[in-house]
């Protein structure tokens, strides 16, 4: 809905029974509608990394992505270390639950994290910014088993030679959100341990300027559309 056929704005439509899910009693439909995008995508993909409670993971990015990664990822039990061009977003992101921050224009991403991780590098690099230069720049600091993890989509590539990825035994991971079950539980996490998405209301028919917004990169983060019922 919204991609190959009308309706990504209505506010009802009808469903096979199969692509519905439950929705924990109280949380708020402007958290609701995020949390089944980049809050699956961001908690359906860490939980599958395998990895163990106390591993560090790095965030890059705090977007609306990497805002959600850095409180799952926290909530979940990692160390976390933020990696941000931002300096101004510390604080924000020491709130979300990250133990670590890297202002990466004015530091080396490599020899800060390592440094910051006692030289055994992280565990997973969360990759949320949509830019192959940024995802390729953290291969060097991810541990053994390391696992570059990316969500973010960009139109340039990757870059890493094989010697890279044989070190440390490493790999590069892409994570496609999840099904009705994975929405769910998500869900049911985000509830059970605070998990928020900062959300913009629009009214629907400021839709445009919602869009206008997204685009310029001022949003923070998520947009919500909220139909207004007049009486």
């Amino acid at each position: 809905t919204g991609l190959n056929v009308d309706g990504g704005m209505a506010e009802y439509m009808v469903s096979g029974w199969e692509a519905l899910i439950a929705v924990p009693k109280g949380m708020a439909a402007d958290q609701v509608g995020p949390l089944l995008c980049a809050g699956t995508t961001t908690f359906n993909s860490l939980r599958n990394m395998k990895l163990t409670p106390g591993e560090w993971v790095a965030v890059q990015g705090v977007g609306g992505l990497g805002h959600l990664a850095v409180q799952f990822a926290a909530k979940m039990g990692y160390r976390v270390i933020v990696l941000s061009t931002s300096a101004d977003k510390e604080k924000f992101a020491r709130q979300l639950g990250a133990q670590g921050f890297i202002d990466t224009s004015t530091e080396e991403i490599v020899p800060a994290l390592m440094k910051l991780t006692a030289g055994q590098g992280v565990r997973c690099v969360v990759a949320t910014a949509g830019s192959g230069k940024a995802m390729s720049s953290v291969i060097e600091a991810l541990g053994v088993d390391g696992i570059l993890l990316a969500l973010g989509a960009g139109a340039d590539p990757i870059q890493a030679w094989s010697g890279q990825l044989i070190h440390n035994n490493r790999r590069i991971q892409g994570w496609a959100s999840g099904g009705p079950n994975d929405g769910e539980e998500c869900l049911e996490f985000a509830q059970a341990f605070g998990v928020k998405v900062e959300v913009e209301r629009f009214p629907l028919e400021k839709a445009g300027e919602a869009y206008d917004k997204m685009n310029a990169n001022q949003l923070r983060y998520r947009a919500v559309l909220v139909p207004e019922h007049k009486q």
